[in-house]
């Protein structure tokens, strides 16, 4: 299987200045879930004294496709929640996927943790690029801040289901400590493009990935 491109679960981090006490349950008059996503303490809806700030605010919004008809979302940061635990400065979201090429489309998305408590989990996520001899890099602020090459030759057949990352039209790696927002780039391998597939880059969760590896 090959992870869809669309969207992947990433981990952000809650930085320590938001010294809360952790509660797990919503303030006493305040909506507690929505749609399967339970919402704790400090995030909230509706009512500003449901949560500790705007950037915990959370707008749960209907979905057609979600089977409980409702999603949850960051409001000032527009991302889908998929869990939020105060218990160990966890928050899950579906992070979009930057793509080229893919029937004869181009996603280039940016998120901008800038000025928000969030951060990318370095221990908790990697970033992975998926496509054949090329140089996938992570820029922020005008900087190179990380990168891999995935080579491959004409033969090859590209990953034909495989999910495993080991460079051979796939690579990994780490994350820099406390990312607030990157880009990528994508170049052929010694600027010589011997296939034109699709070509896709993301951060993941580190759980997600191994669990799809064993599916």
């Amino acid at each position: 299987m090959i992870l869809h491109f669309t969207f992947h679960i990433i981990i952000l981090i809650i930085l320590p200045l938001y010294s809360l006490a952790a509660e797990i349950i919503a303030q006493p008059g305040c909506d507690s879930k929505c749609g399967n996503v339970s919402i704790p303490y400090p995030f909230g809806m509706k009512d500003p004294n449901c949560y500790v700030d705007k950037w915990f605010e959370i707008e749960c919004r209907y979905n057609s496709t979600s089977n409980s008809g409702h999603k949850p979302y960051l409001k000032s940061l527009n991302l889908e929640v998929s869990y939020l635990s105060f218990d160990d400065y966890n928050i899950w979201i579906r992070n979009p996927v930057f793509y080229s090429n893919c029937d004869g489309k181009t996603n280039k998305p940016v998120i901008d943790l800038k000025g928000s408590p969030f951060r990318y989990s370095q221990d908790k996520n990697i970033f992975m690029a998926y496509g054949c001899s090329k140089l996938a890099f992570m820029h922020s602020d005008g900087s190179t801040i990380g990168g891999c090459v995935s080579i491959c030759d004409a033969n090859d057949q590209s990953l034909n289901g495989r999910i495993d990352c080991n460079g051979i039209s796939c690579c990994e790696t780490s994350l820099p400590l406390h990312l607030s927002e990157y880009n990528v780039t994508l170049s052929d391998l010694n600027n010589k493009s011997m296939r034109h597939d699709c070509n896709y880059a993301f951060i993941i969760a580190l759980s997600v990935y191994q669990h799809a590896q064993n599916e």
